[in-house]
């Protein structure tokens, strides 16, 4: 598969490789990227997203694979040890990730988001059989068609709740392409497919205790919904997290910028 990736800072700067959360694309990091000063930062488009190709066709888009993907990425882009500056799905990759191959990851920098959805494992037959109806219904489907990249940023915004309209338009104007009648979604609707299967408590608990590096977690006050004894479970997991709480909603990076970037900035600078 070919790559997108987007790039701020200087060559010779802290490496930090950042992953958007799902539906998004590199351009989340537009506004926060710049204020990270000796930093270089080298944001994927996911496979699926933004620029990057799409999955074959009959080939989804699992959660592990995701972390495969990333870590391909990393070895295509020379990044012998590097940092991860993530948000939302994009941080649960980045704990898998630091969890399998610990001795590449120097630090974690997480925006709402750290560890993927668990499932039982007797929800395993009823996960596949909902992956392979759903991933059947949308390989069929046409994305909607806007007017302009404006009126797909405004869909944007008003179908998620605390997405600033600046913040709309960026992620709106890299992922859309020119189509008869306007601009349609660049990204490939299987990713809205659920999982064939779901990691269980267990596993996701495997991979947080295998993380070495020092974390920080970036939670806005009206993020996702976690209760404080999951993020503390997970706090113990790891061994070395440190939880910042913040005013804002589950986009605070293009929300509040700049106070995102004086939590992330001096702890990436130390990696």
């Amino acid at each position: 598969m070919r790559l997108a990736v987007r790039t701020w800072g200087p060559e010779d700067g802290v490496p930090v490789l950042a992953l958007h959360g799902w539906q998004d694309n590199a351009a989340t990091f537009d506004l926060l990227a710049p204020k990270l000063d000796g930093i270089r930062i080298l944001a994927l488009d996911l496979p699926g997203h933004g620029l990057s190709d799409h999955k074959p066709v009959g080939v989804g888009y699992a959660f592990l694979d995701w972390v495969l993907d990333v870590r391909a990425a990393a070895d295509a882009l020379e990044l012998d040890r590097f940092a991860i500056l993530a948000h939302s799905l994009g941080a649960g990759i980045a704990n898998a990730l630091a969890g399998t191959w610990p001795d590449r990851v120097t630090r974690i920098a997480a925006i709402d988001g750290f560890a993927p959805r668990v499932d039982e494992a007797g929800l395993a037959p009823q996960r596949l059989a909902e992956c392979y109806a759903q991933r059947a219904r949308l390989e069929q489907m046409r994305m909607r068609v806007f007017a302009d990249v404006e009126a797909a940023a405004a869909r944007l915004a008003e179908r998620i709740v605390g997405l600033p309209i600046e913040g709309a338009r960026l992620l709106a104007e890299r992922g859309t392409r020119a189509v008869d009648g306007g601009v349609t979604w660049r990204r490939d609707p299987r990713i809205q497919a659920g999982p064939p299967i779901r990691l269980t408590e267990e596993q996701i608990r495997a991979f947080l205790r295998k993380v070495q590096c020092e974390v920080l977690l970036v939670r806005p006050k009206d993020g996702w919904k976690v209760a404080d004894e999951v993020l503390e479970s997970v706090r113990r997991d790891v061994g070395s997290m440190r939880i910042e709480r913040i005013d804002g909603g589950h986009h605070v990076h293009l929300e509040r910028v700049d106070a995102v970037a004086e939590l992330v900035g001096p702890f990436l600078r130390e990696a």
